[in-house]
């Protein structure tokens, strides 16, 4: 009758006879490949730094992912009911089939080269330390926005509504364009 797993920093190959009632389980830190037999009620599900090289398989009620430090080249097989994503410290190369009604993003050190694809509901966006170009596609409801260590040359396309913003060392030479409600510049 368990319902909630927390089994990090152990040795784990395999979520094979992982209780069935499940609905959180944190397996982080393990030696995980595969989201393979994963109990299929689970609804918040932390599987970072293990050795995951995709999301297949993955329970299809999952509202909180966080699959950080992983091998994972693309969010195909993501769960569509995913609202909080992070997804950081992988080998991500685009947001293609990212789940739509993502609201928090954190997709950081990826190999993301453009924001197109992005959920249109995220309101928190940290894409920093991607191959981003242009802000160009970044969701209108982004409030906390950190975008740096990027190659972004412009703040135009920048949402209007963000009020956090970080976007130092990039290859912006002007301000221009900076929303009128930022409360924090860096």
């Amino acid at each position: 009758n368990v319902t909630e797993l927390y089994c990090s920093y152990n040795q784990i190959t395999s979520l094979e006879h992982c209780p069935p009632n499940v609905t959180e389980l944190d397996c982080s830190n393990n030696q995980i490949t595969s989201l393979e037999h994963c109990p299929p009620n689970v609804t918040e599900l932390y599987c970072s730094n293990n050795q995951i090289t995709s999301l297949e398989h993955c329970p299809p009620n999952v509202t909180k992912l966080n699959c950080s430090y992983n091998q994972i080249t693309s969010l195909k097989f993501c769960p569509l009911n995913v609202t909080e994503l992070n997804c950081y410290n992988n080998r991500i190369t685009s947001l293609k089939h990212c789940p739509p009604n993502v609201t928090e993003l954190y997709c950081f050190n990826n190999q993301i080269t453009s924001l197109e694809h992005c959920p249109p509901n995220v309101t928190e966006l940290n894409c920093y330390n991607n191959r981003i170009i242009s802000l160009e596609h970044c969701p209108p409801d982004v409030t906390e926005l950190d975008c740096s260590d990027n190659q972004i040359t412009s703040l135009e396309h920048c949402p209007p509504n963000v009020t956090e913003l970080y976007c130092y060392n990039n290859q912006i030479t002007s301000l221009e364009h900076c929303p009128p409600n930022v409360t924090e510049l860096n």
